[in-house]
């Protein structure tokens, strides 16, 4: 596991997983398990919310308290996306623009905004603080910078997966086949559950590199 290209290893094992069990199961089965309330997405979001403390738990000297602060808060904001509490309390996504010009009480606006201000307050310290010095270690091969480039590369991946079969389907009318829509749904919960695989792995590799 303390291999650089263990977080490659681990999107191929997604990968597989997924494609194995479109393979062996049913449509029908398969959509179960891929399901919100299947095994792999609650998985997921416990992986999530178990990441947040686990921040704390295993945070080392020299570690910044504002990073581990804003580490926590993604892993959090992650879990509650599993679980679509962004729009479990509205009835809608509050991650759209428009919804704050609708007919939405002000205190939920405010709320919303308040929780997603801090997030993108979380990610602006994480862009800001290690950017620069995660590209420099990744053009040196550095194990936990490779690990975080794949972190990336299965975070954009999932998520156009997750907006391709709506995207094609509603907005260009591409009438698309239910093996499709299967083939996509297990591909993106798997990779999900791989993204919290993958943090956790170069959370331990960071700490294994301290020692």
């Amino acid at each position: 596991m303390n291999s650089r290209y263990a977080g490659w290893w681990l999107l191929l094992a997604g990968t597989l997983f997924a494609l194995a069990h479109v393979a062996i199961y049913s449509p029908r089965e398969v959509m179960a398990i891929m399901s919100e309330t299947g095994w792999v997405e609650r998985s997921t979001a416990a992986a999530w919310f178990l990441l947040a403390p686990l921040v704390w738990l295993l945070r080392r000297r020299g570690d910044p308290p504002a990073t581990s602060a804003a580490l926590s808060v993604m892993f959090l904001a992650f879990g509650a996306r599993e679980l679509d509490w962004h729009k479990a309390f509205t009835g809608t996504t509050v991650l759209r623009v428009s919804w704050y010009f609708g007919p939405a009480p002000l205190q939920h606006k405010l709320a919303a905004l308040a929780v997603l201000s801090v997030v993108s307050l979380a990610m602006l310290r994480l862009l800001l603080a290690h950017a620069r010095a995660w590209w420099r270690a990744l053009r040196g091969g550095d194990t936990v910078a490779v690990s975080i480039a794949a972190f990336v590369v299965t975070l954009v991946v999932s998520k156009l997966l997750d907006r391709s079969y709506n995207v094609l389907n509603e907005d260009f009318h591409m009438g698309l086949s239910m093996s499709t829509k299967v083939v996509v749904s297990a591909l993106e919960e798997t990779l999900e559950l791989t993204l919290a695989l993958i943090a956790l792995l170069a959370l331990w590799q960071h700490r294994r590199k301290l020692r």
